[in-house]
């Protein structure tokens, strides 16, 4: 039961290579460090608390999901049940009438998660397979991967900004050759930061298939239905 210290670990370090380039940057360019901090903080709360609300938008608009969907009874009680076993609210379920097979899920905390799902994902699937899948999905809602990698994603974010306006044309500032350099620092852990998510994430997926198999006692069924989906 580690993935908590893994995570928080992991999103350290990033946000400490973050924080001393956007330190550096501050410095040579004359601005105080507590600017460069602060707009940080600002635009990482912000992205936090809008994200999921334009989500829900855009899922309206472009893929038309239907967000008072009423799944199938088997279904609904499963999910109150794993609901009740974690302590969480039951999320909402959005729908979306399209044939691919797909599920994700996204949201502040385990709380306030939406769990989409496509008719694909119940034409394509068994009951035990949907249950299976479904229990993956609140495997993130459960452990607040929405708001870890929200977090992590950020990083390689605000590296790549900071690489464009250190490597700029515009840019005349006297200290422009430690500026190019911290630029091309930026960008190398730009890159190592996107590996570094791609580990995280993945082993988060680890842990949300450990939760289906757990509630479900059934793993042939995740592994079925991935196999649909993937196929």
């Amino acid at each position: 039961r580690n993935l908590l210290g893994i995570s928080l670990v992991t999103l350290g370090g990033l946000y400490v290579l973050l924080s001393a380039i956007i330190i550096l940057v501050t410095i040579l360019i004359g601005a105080p460090v507590i600017t460069g901090i602060g707009i940080s903080i600002a635009v990482l709360i912000i992205q936090f608390l809008v994200s999921p609300f334009f989500t829900d938008l855009s899922m309206k608009w472009f893929y038309k999901a239907k967000f008072k969907y009423e799944v199938p009874e088997y279904l609904k009680k499963f999910i109150e049940e794993v609901c009740a076993s974690n302590n969480m609210k039951y999320p909402r379920i959005g729908y979306i009438d399209d044939g691919a097979p797909n599920a994700f899920t996204y949201g502040h905390t385990k709380n306030d998660a939406r769990i989409v799902l496509t008719r694909g994902i119940f034409e394509l699937l068994t009951e035990e397979e949907v249950k299976a899948v479904v229990a993956h999905e609140l495997g993130h809602a459960v452990h607040y991967d929405m708001l870890f990698m929200t977090v992590a994603q950020l990083v390689p974010l605000f590296l790549y900004g900071v690489y464009e306006i250190c490597t700029s044309n515009d840019n005349d500032n006297n200290n422009n050759s430690y500026l190019q350099s911290i630029g091309m620092l930026a960008y190398i852990l730009y890159v190592i930061s996107n590996y570094v998510i791609l580990w995280l994430s993945r082993t988060r997926e680890y842990y949300a298939d450990e939760l289906s198999i757990e509630t479900t006692k059934n793993p042939n069924a995740l592994a079925s239905a991935l196999v649909k989906i993937g196929y």
